[in-house]
């Protein structure tokens, strides 16, 4: 079986993939993700190249407790808020 692999000058392996026929059109270049994103694409249309990337189920999930967690504060303190002004903020 071959392989490609993406190599130091020293020879420390950085990548491996299955082996590419056209490794003359490979290029190798380093991009900003938001975190918690996974790579699709590299948009070559503009003069700089940019990493094309979508959340992660788990990034979506994080967002959503973090969320949740939000709305449980604020559905507390609009509950503390109406004891106030229909009682007085006297706790029976």
């Amino acid at each position: 079986m071959k392989y490609t692999v993406f190599y130091k000058t020293d020879g420390t392996v950085v990548s491996i993939a299955s082996e590419q026929a056209d490794i003359e059109n490979i290029r190798i270049g380093t991009f900003e993700v938001p975190d918690g994103n996974v790579i699709d694409s590299i948009d070559t249309s503009k003069k700089e190249h940019v990493a094309v990337s979508h959340a992660t189920p788990m990034t979506n999930a994080a967002e959503l407790a973090a969320v949740k967690k939000q709305a449980e504060l604020n559905s507390a303190g609009i509950a503390e808020l109406t004891d106030v002004v229909m009682n007085g903020g006297s706790k029976a």
